[in-house]
């Protein structure tokens, strides 16, 4: 599927020698949509990693399991689960992306088809319909709150 064929163009980049903030940017995203790699993959990942850019990757790794950007599939924490559970109910990928006429903020991130999870989240909470997505809101990582601001009618301003 489209996570072999990322890891298949990972290992490459590896083979390369590309840059290692490349390569764990790629990975990171890959982890991240992918809702986690699958234990045996991610194990021969860092493998190559710790043959290409030696033990000075090993931090860098950790660092990014610790703030949720790489995880096992088997991982069922919520960072790993965060990006597949709302990239359906917020259309963070448009497919048809009308380049004559846009209409989507997905038009705006390099004709990618991609609409940031911060802009869909912005546009449902100035329609006032970010109670549609609870469920949607629930599946982010981190603390939730909900506050509104008033106003003093009374202020004559």
């Amino acid at each position: 599927g489209d996570l072999d064929k990322i890891l298949e163009h990972l290992a490459a980049r590896l083979s390369a020698g590309d840059d290692a903030r490349r390569t764990t940017r790629l990975l990171a995203l890959a982890s991240l949509t992918h809702g986690g790699i699958p234990g045996a993959k991610l194990e021969r990942v860092r493998v190559d990693m710790l043959r290409v850019y030696g033990s000075r990757v090993l931090p860098v790794l950790g660092a990014m399991e610790q703030c949720g950007w790489l995880a096992a599939r088997e991982d069922k924490s919520l960072y790993a689960r965060a990006f597949p559970a709302i990239r359906k109910p917020l259309s963070l990928v448009v497919d048809d992306v009308d380049d004559h006429d846009p209409s989507d903020v997905a038009y705006a991130f390099s004709h990618s088809g991609y609409a940031p999870a911060s802009c869909r989240l912005i546009h449902h909470a100035l329609t006032g319909s970010l109670r549609l997505i609870d469920d949607v809101l629930r599946a982010l990582p981190g603390p939730h709150f909900e506050y509104t601001q008033g106003f003093d009618a009374s202020d004559g301003s």
